[in-house]
């Protein structure tokens, strides 16, 4: 095992009325596809709050690594 300052950063902005997805690269799905839409869709849910974020995804982890 080795340290490494590679990572994500994911920014979330409750100020919103619906689940918006936004990230740095062009080929990621931003809808009903994207895991993080699917993992907040199922917070709202089941806080039983009715309202949405904007979660910003800034991807520097390569994809299935």
């Amino acid at each position: 095992m080795q340290a490494i300052s590679l990572h994500d950063r994911v920014v979330i902005n409750t100020d919103y009325d619906s689940i918006r997805i936004k990230t740095n690269l062009p080929y990621l799905p931003c809808d009903r596809r994207n895991i993080a839409f699917k993992a907040a869709k199922l917070f709202f849910e089941t806080a039983n709050i009715n309202g949405g974020c904007k979660i910003e995804i800034l991807k520097q982890i390569p994809l299935s690594a």
